[in-house]
């Protein structure tokens, strides 16, 4: 689930597939640039590629978050299929076209969970003054309920970002590896429902470049 690690793992196989002719340098949010302004970075030529979410961007243009997901969106495979098979590619570049970029598809969570909390959410009232790290629409909806919205960079280990930022809830799709592991820092429970571990694991498979054996059926014992 860490975007840098599996740029790394395009640019190994773009160098290996030209024979060297090709490189592609990857650095991590922060080297260059902040991981909020990767975008910016490629609109104004100071990186060739940026590998980031678009809907951190929203701000720019709200219609950005569709390139990414949206509360009650779509699931990871409707939403390649719309991109690639239903003209969303084509829709998206002519949006990404008035800031001087080209689009491609490089990662699909699909819609994530709505939110890992610190203590029980009974209703609206209880989202009040709630501090959230949660981009793009999802954020202003969440704002528009009263939280405390705060936008993070993925680059920020969720955990530390917590911690940090003294918040009460985190939205980021590391808790699905966490979900298929277990994860004591992020205070996350391995699930052990084999239906549900497969339909992780199949999301899962959209990350596994650098990491195959995150995504392999665990042996049974």
């Amino acid at each position: 689930m860490n975007a840098f690690r599996h740029a790394g793992g395009l640019g190994q196989r773009v160098h290996a597939m030209s024979d060297g002719r090709f490189q592609i340098r990857v650095y991590p949010a922060g080297e260059m640039v902040p991981g909020l302004q990767v975008m910016d970075a490629v609109q104004q030529g100071t990186v060739q590629i940026g590998q980031t979410a678009s809907y951190y961007f929203t701000g720019k243009n709200p219609a950005l978050a569709f390139d990414c997901c949206v509360p009650f969106g779509l699931t990871s495979r409707q939403q390649t299929a719309w991109l690639l098979e239903g003209g969303g590619l084509e829709l998206m570049r002519e949006l990404f076209a008035d800031f001087n970029i080209i689009n491609f598809l490089a990662g699909n969570t699909g819609v994530q969970m709505g939110g890992w909390f610190k203590r029980e959410i009974h209703g609206p009232d209880d989202l009040k003054g709630l501090k959230m790290r949660i981009p793009g629409l999802g954020g202003e909806v969440m704002n528009r309920l009263g939280a405390t919205v705060q936008v993070l960079a993925g680059g920020e280990v969720s955990a530390t970002a917590v911690d940090q930022f003294s918040q009460d809830a985190e939205r980021f799709g590391l808790i699905l590896e966490g979900l298929i592991r277990g994860d004591d820092d992020l205070n996350v429970q391995q699930i052990v429902d084999p239906e549900a571990e497969a339909k992780l694991r199949e999301s899962a498979m959209l990350f596994s470049a650098g990491d195959t054996n995150a995504c392999l059926p665990r042996k049974s014992p």
